[in-house]
């Protein structure tokens, strides 16, 4: 992949009115949503057994399982609406909290009618539209068209919000460019991710070995007992874990710092769990007087 991404040059600019995005090119138009998208609202009613299943996920617009399905189903499906390869598919509802609020639809399908569809105009690029929802997304930034405790964006906001768009050709330039761009680095990310699940593969299997086996592979053996482990060095001893421990029934202290007991990170701050992974934690403000004083080195 290359090191660096070098975007070409507009011949002029103009400022977007917008803080967060700054300038953009001077032959980008300011269209409202209603020029570009129309909205669609055909039930399946009766044939929902013609269609295939959709779900708006973070990996997009995907079919669910209906073989092995996973998860709630309503008793009908008459109420869900249909959906075309191409339409796309908006959750315009609990938005702050919704993973993933917007969806390209790679499938004809049909999906529940809690979800907005929307058919782009034949002069837009579809694939373009989507990576600019998808940028809006990632930072929430349709946050002003909120309404409600919900926050529900109201249909005739979305139509009435503003989009910049390229002219035609521009579009299709940056679609393709994005589609080849964002395809390599996710082939980077899979090589990755293989080579780190390899990696704890080898990290469980050092540390198996060497809190059941030692560390001198010619030792003398004996069978543990446990199936799983199967022969421990011969020299060990096998207690009990009420032996090995002593319960700490210490009340917490006034200025303890609240923790988390994590998969990921082991026992940290709250305040440190939350910085790590961008999860706000609710704060326990009630019955303090119950959690138990925890000392550096505590399992």
């Amino acid at each position: 992949m290359e090191a660096s991404i070098k975007m070409p040059k507009y011949e002029a600019y103009r400022d977007s009115g917008v803080d967060w995005l700054g300038d953009i090119p001077a032959s980008w138009s300011l269209l409202a949503n209603k020029h570009i998208f129309r909205l669609k609202k055909n039930q399946v009613g009766k044939r929902s057994n013609e269609y295939d299943l959709l779900s708006l996920t973070l990996k997009g617009v995907i079919k669910r399982d209906m073989e092995n399905p996973e998860g709630k189903f309503p008793a009908e499906f008459d109420t869900y609406q249909e959906v075309q390869c191409g339409d796309f598919v908006f959750c315009l509802f609990d938005v702050e909290e919704t993973p993933r609020t917007v969806g390209l639809s790679p499938f004809n399908g049909m999906i529940t009618g809690a979800y907005t569809v929307f058919e782009p105009n034949d002069n837009f690029d579809n694939r373009f539209l989507y990576y600019f929802y998808l940028n809006l997304d990632a930072k929430k930034r349709l946050k002003p068209l909120y309404r409600g405790l919900r926050n529900t964006i109201p249909k005739d906001s979305f139509l009435s919000f503003k989009t910049f768009v390229p002219p035609r050709e521009q579009q299709t330039l940056i679609a393709n460019f994005l589609d080849k761009k964002t395809t390599q680095i996710d082939e980077a990310i899979a090589i990755k991710e293989q080579q780190i699940a390899l990696l704890k593969e080898r990290k469980q299997i050092i540390i198996q070995k060497a809190v059941t086996q030692g560390l001198d592979p010619n030792v003398p053996t004996k069978d543990s007992g446990v199936d799983w482990i199967g022969k421990i060095p011969a020299h060990w001893e096998v207690r009990r874990s009420k032996f090995l421990f002593a319960q700490r029934k210490e009340r917490a202290w006034k200025d303890d710092v609240q923790l988390s007991a994590t998969q990921a990170y082991g026992v940290i701050p709250q305040d440190q769990y939350e910085e790590l992974t961008g999860k706000r934690v609710v704060k326990i403000q009630f019955h303090l007087d119950k959690r138990k004083h925890v000392e550096k080195d505590d399992l």
